[in-house]
C-alpha cells in the first residue's frame, strides 16, 4: 500500500471514527473526532469547534480501528501514517494515544509524562513484529460467519422465536448454507458435560448448522465458526410483561435472539437484548459493565459491577484512575459500543417496577426481577446510576440515568439528572453498554 492509498483509508477511517463519537463536522476537511481532541487543537472556522489537527485525527482513528480489530498491521499502518502526515512528537502522542485505548486509561497529564525514550522503545517494539498479532479479546481464529449464507424469510427478525421458557425454534423458510427449514424446526436442548439437558440462567449459547443439523453450545468468547447460525441469552428471570418488573423462573429471552445477519453491529452479541422504540431499534447491555470487561464482555452475569469504587481494568489487570464520563466512553468505545442516550435508556428501562430502589448496593450482576423491564433488562434501575448522555448531537453531556439503591422513592425508567460534571466518578454510579443494529 503506498502512502497516498494509506492517507485516503485513513480519512475514510477519520470519517467513520467521527460517526461514531456522533459528530461530523459539516466540512470533511475538518471532520474531528472529540474524543481525541485533547492531543491537539485546531480551530474549524467554518463552524468555530475546537477540533484535533486532522493528521491526528487521522492516525488514531486508524489506531482506533486497530485495536478494534486486534490488527497488528493496522498499528503500524497507523505509525506510518502519523509520521508522514506529523512531526515527529505528534506520531508519538499518536502512538501512546493507542496504548491508551487498548486499556491503560491514561490521563493527558500521563501522556504528556512520558519518557521519549519509553516511546521509542513501543515503536521499535511494534516496527519489529511484521507478522504478529497483539493480545486481543476480539481475535477470531476460526473461521469467521459468513452472514451471505443466510436467506431469512422476514428480514426485520432473527430466524429463531422462542417456543418456551427454554425452547426455540429456526422459523420455516429459512436458507442457510443452501439448506431450507421448510417448517418451523425445534432447536435441540443443550447438553452439559453429563449428557443432561437444559441450559445455565444467566449464560449465552450459540446455535450452528451443520448441512442442516441443528446443535447448541455454551458461549464462552467472541462467537465465530462456518457453521454458527445465531444465538440467545438465557437469563435467570423472565422479562416485564407489564410494568411490576419480571419474575425469578429462568427463561430464553426473547429480544436477546440474534442470527449472524439480524445482531448487534459491535464484534460480541452476548448479554444484548434488542431494545424497540417508536425511532428505531438498537441493542442494549441485559448487564451492568463489570470490571473485568476485556475478559469477559461489558455484559456478564455475576461480575462484579464497575463503578467509582470497583473501577474497571485494562488488559494488565490496573484499574482506570476514575470511573467518570470520559472512561465509561473509552470502555464502550473498546468493544465497538456506546452509551445510552436519555431517550433509549427510557425506552430500554420501561417495565421495571417505578419510584423503587434495591435495599443495598448490588456489587454484582444478576436478577433483581422488580427492576427487570420489558426488554430484559437486569437491575436496569434503582440499583446504580449508570452513565448515559443527553442525546445532543453535537456536544452530548453526560448524564446519570436510573437512581441508586439510595434513591427509593423516585428511581425508575424516566429517572435522570444531567447536572453533574462529567469528572464525576462515586461507589453508586456504573455503565451499561449499547449498539447499534448490524
Amino acid at each position: 500500500m503506498t502512502p497516498n492509498e494509506r492517507e485516503v483509508e485513513a480519512r475514510e477511517l477519520a470519517l467513520v471514527c467521527a460517526k461514531e463519537w456522533e459528530w461530523v463536522c459539516p466540512h470533511p476537511e475538518q471532520a474531528v473526532c472529540r474524543r481525541h481532541a485533547d492531543l491537539g487543537s485546531d480551530n474549524c472556522g467554518a463552524c468555530n469547534r475546537e477540533s484535533t489537527p486532522e493528521a491526528v485525527h487521522i492516525a488514531l482513528a486508524a489506531l482506533t480501528r486497530a485495536e478494534a480489530r486486534g490488527q497488528a498491521e493496522g498499528l503500524r499502518e497507523a505509525a506510518e501514517i502519523a509520521t508522514l502526515r506529523l512531526a515527529v512528537e505528534k506520531a508519538k502522542e499518536a502512538l501512546w494515544g493507542a496504548k491508551w485505548h487498548i486499556g491503560r486509561f491514561s490521563s493527558a497529564s500521563d501522556l504528556a509524562s512520558l519518557q521519549i525514550a519509553a516511546i521509542n522503545e513501543a515503536l521499535a517494539a511494534l516496527e519489529s513484529r511484521p507478522n504478529t498479532e497483539p493480545e486481543n479479546m476480539n481475535l477470531h481464529t476460526n473461521p469467521q460467519p459468513d452472514a451471505t449464507a443466510l436467506i431469512r424469510p422476514n428480514p426485520h427478525v432473527s430466524v429463531f422465536k422462542t417456543t418456551g421458557r427454554d425452547s426455540l425454534v429456526v422459523r420455516a423458510g429459512t436458507i442457510f448454507a443452501g439448506h431450507t427449514f421448510a417448517h418451523d424446526t425445534s432447536v435441540p436442548l443443550h447438553l452439559n458435560a453429563a449428557d443432561e439437558p437444559g441450559y445455565v440462567p444467566g449464560a449465552d449459547y450459540v446455535v450452528n448448522c451443520d448441512c442442516g443439523a441443528l446443535s447448541v453450545a455454551r458461549l464462552i468468547g467472541i462467537p465465530d465458526g462456518g457453521t454458527l447460525l445465531g444465538g440467545f441469552h438465557y437469563a435467570p428471570g423472565g422479562n416485564a410483561p407489564a410494568r411490576a418488573g419480571g419474575d425469578d423462573v429462568p427463561a430464553i429471552n426473547p429480544f436477546s435472539l440474534w442470527d449472524v445477519a439480524f445482531r448487534p453491529a459491535c464484534p460480541d452479541p452476548r448479554g444484548m437484548t434488542l431494545v424497540t422504540t417508536s425511532a428505531g431499534r438498537f441493542w442494549c447491555d441485559i448487564y451492568l459493565t463489570g470490571v473485568n470487561h476485556l475478559a469477559d464482555g461489558t455484559s456478564k452475569f455475576g461480575a462484579t459491577i464497575a463503578d467509582g469504587d470497583d473501577r474497571p481494568r485494562d488488559a494488565k489487570g490496573k484499574p482506570a484512575k476514575r470511573f467518570d464520563f470520559a472512561t465509561a466512553q473509552a470502555v464502550m468505545a473498546a468493544h465497538g459500543k456506546g452509551l445510552l442516550s436519555l431517550e433509549e435508556f427510557f425506552a430500554a428501562a420501561f417495565g421495571v417496577t417505578e419510584r423503587t430502589a434495591a435495599e443495598r448496593d448490588p456489587k454484582t450482576t444478576g436478577l433483581d426481577a422488580p427492576r427487570t423491564s420489558r426488554f430484559g433488562l437486569m437491575q436496569a434501575t434503582g440499583g446504580l446510576w449508570v452513565w448515559g448522555h443527553d442525546g445532543d448531537p453535537d456536544q452530548p453531556r453526560g448524564a446519570f440515568i436510573g437512581g441508586s439503591w439510595f434513591n427509593v422513592g423516585y428511581a425508575g425508567s424516566r429517572c435522570a439528572d444531567v447536572g453533574y460534571w462529567d469528572a464525576v466518578s462515586v461507589e453508586n454510579l456504573g455503565a451499561r453498554g449499547r449498539s447499534d443494529c448490524l
